[in-house]
């Protein structure tokens, strides 16, 4: 499915790297959204970026443990093109 419905739109994945969250943010660039791909592995989620932008989406991969305050303010306060427009977050 690819309708496009979250055009203009923006998600962070935590846990975007494999497995749920990896599918997840997949399947949010393929509907359009910009993705921020957030995980304690950097090349996983620099491997799923590729993936997305290889098939047309727009992503950036962050590492980031975002299960302690450090992960939580790298990717918060980082000043991301990508992360303009902010609509939603999905934390694994």
């Amino acid at each position: 499915m690819n309708s496009q419905r979250l055009t203009d739109r923006v998600a962070i994945v935590t846990g975007g790297a494999l497995g749920i969250g990896g599918a997840t943010a997949r399947r949010l660039a393929a509907e359009g959204a910009k993705v921020l791909v957030v995980d304690v592995n950097g090349d996983a989620a620099a491997r799923n970026v590729a993936t997305i932008t290889g098939t047309g989406g727009v992503a950036e991969a962050l590492q980031a443990d975002v299960g302690t305050e450090q992960g939580v303010k790298a990717w918060s306060t980082m000043p991301m093109p990508v992360l303009a427009g902010l609509r939603s977050t999905l934390s694994r």
